[in-house]
């Protein structure tokens, strides 16, 4: 009987071990082995209710194909959002090329995913010099009107000091020179515009022509730049988890029953900074500067 009984537990170790292994899925079905939960950072806008409605769109999607929850947070300003990555705080953000270029000068742990499509029918990005619809016409240098008052983004955006600047010189004009104000985004800026608050505005050209029919003029359009880039913490994420939230980026396709601004992404390449860099080796003091006004203006 003893020795029955010592079969029969054998038998039944067995045969539970069995199920579990069939119980158990193979590594190719289990999901990555993401973290419970991804803090997502979007770019800092002027509203928050339509960034956070933005974000979730984006959020959702991820959660739905990820099985993990992805929670949006938001900031006011890019440097708040630099310093919330570097301590960790989020592991996905969007920034522009301006900002990603300064991140990586503060750390290894920025590793670009994708680029971001604000537009469904463009490859690249653009910033514009814009005025009221009933304002200036053309760049004057120097202007037969008091100086210009110049409304800006923030001090790290692409589309601020530095391709304000970039602009104007082509104008013969120099920002230094000029009454100047960060207003904080892109919204704020085709806004102050509308309501005749300054002359010009460096904004993106997405956002100019989105507000063109509420009285905004294009004055000058800048060369193509890189998108924006979706930017892992890989301080925060691993390999395999970069890699399957970038392939899940890359499924995205955005409902255009409801644009939120995001039309899907591409595959970031090296390549298409190589304009942008040019640009930013023609103003090498831009970037220093942008960091100490960042400071001034927190």
């Amino acid at each position: 009987m003893k020795r029955t009984s010592l079969f029969a537990y054998l038998w039944i170790a067995l045969c539970g071990l069995s199920s579990v292994a069939l119980a158990t899925p193979s590594m190719a079905e289990r999901p990555a082995p993401f973290p419970k939960t991804i803090h997502y950072a979007p770019l800092p806008m002027n509203n928050p209710a339509f960034n956070l409605a933005k974000s979730q769109v984006l959020t959702q999607y991820l959660q739905a194909k990820l099985h993990i929850q992805v929670i949006p947070k938001l900031y006011d300003n890019y440097e708040d959002i630099l310093t919330a990555f570097q301590q960790g705080e989020v592991e996905l953000i969007e920034l522009g090329p301006l900002v990603y270029f300064t991140l990586q000068s503060q750390t290894e742990h920025a590793t670009p995913l994708v680029s971001v499509k604000h537009h469904p029918q463009e490859e690249y990005y653009q910033c514009v010099l814009a005025a009221p619809i009933d304002g200036i016409n053309h760049l004057e240098s120097p202007p037969t009107q008091p100086a210009y008052k110049v409304a800006l983004t923030q001090p790290l955006s692409t589309c601020g000091w530095l391709m304000t600047q970039h602009l104007l010189e082509k104008h013969g004009l120099h920002l230094e020179t000029l009454p100047s104000q960060y207003l904080g985004s892109h919204e704020a800026v085709a806004m102050a515009l509308i309501r005749k608050e300054h002359q010009i505005g460096g904004l993106a050209r997405f956002i100019a022509e989105r507000y063109a029919n509420l009285g905004l003029r294009i004055l000058d359009t800048s060369e193509p730049l890189p998108q924006f880039i979706m930017v892992a913490n890989n301080a925060k994420l691993s390999a395999d988890e970069r890699n399957a939230l970038q392939a899940a980026l890359l499924d995205y396709r955005s409902n255009e029953q409801t644009p939120m601004g995001i039309y899907g992404f591409n595959p970031f390449s090296e390549k298409l900074f190589d304009r942008f860099q040019s640009i930013v080796a023609q103003n090498p003091h831009t970037q220093q500067y942008a960091l100490k006004q960042e400071a001034v203006h927190r």
